[in-house]
């Protein structure tokens, strides 16, 4: 896993809980981290260790894992719209956004980052206020993606529902949906549906 998902985690707990709160997490979490904490963003880390964090920042914090990774993952988004503009200033809309992030995000990112091991996102239905896509992660961080969604939602000031079915029990692989809050005017267009790749 990049080292930018654990420096901007790193980050994003510092501003939530405290610097000293982070530096406990860090101490629950000794003998597991192979840097003991300290993370580059160019670096490749265990995703194992981002997990150990998340636990003990969840416990310090009362919140549950999956809520904390939500939070994270709008904050993340907020922090990719600052660092990498191209990529949403591409799209006039969220639904195009996300359509876009097999056939082009995740080659752009590959491109910094050669060795990165990118979850699979395929269009498989869309009309006007919905879309659907499959997922596929080894990690199973669907949450992450959930956070991730409904904070680039916020950027298109288009609010959504997101949903997540999963087909395997660990989250590995799923169907996310997102519907729009407030349903556009345009009639009810005909569900345009995109073939599936096959995972690798």
């Amino acid at each position: 896993m990049k080292g930018i998902l654990f420096t901007e985690f790193m980050s994003f707990v510092e501003a939530e809980l405290g610097d000293e709160a982070l530096d406990e997490i860090i101490e629950t979490c000794a003998g597991k981290l192979s840097t003991d904490g300290a993370y580059t963003s160019v670096g490749t880390y265990p995703c194992e260790e981002l997990q150990a964090l998340l636990a003990a920042a969840a416990h310090r914090s009362g919140a549950s894992q999956q809520a904390l990774l939500e939070s994270f993952g709008q904050n993340l988004a907020s922090t990719f719209v600052k660092a990498y503009p191209d990529y949403f200033n591409r799209c006039s809309n969220l639904f195009d956004f996300v359509a876009q992030i097999d056939s082009y995000i995740h080659l752009e990112v590959l491109k910094l980052y050669p060795d990165a091991e990118l979850p699979r996102f395929d269009v498989v239905a869309r009309d006007d206020d919905r879309i659907a896509l499959s997922y596929e992660s080894p990690r199973g961080l669907h949450h992450l993606a959930v956070g991730l969604f409904h904070g680039s939602a916020a950027h298109y000031r288009e609010p959504v529902q997101v949903s997540f079915e999963p087909a395997a029990g660990d989250g590995s692989s799923g169907r996310f949906e997102l519907v729009r809050s407030s349903p556009t005017k345009l009639g009810s267009a005909r569900a345009k549906t995109a073939p599936s790749r096959t995972p690798e």
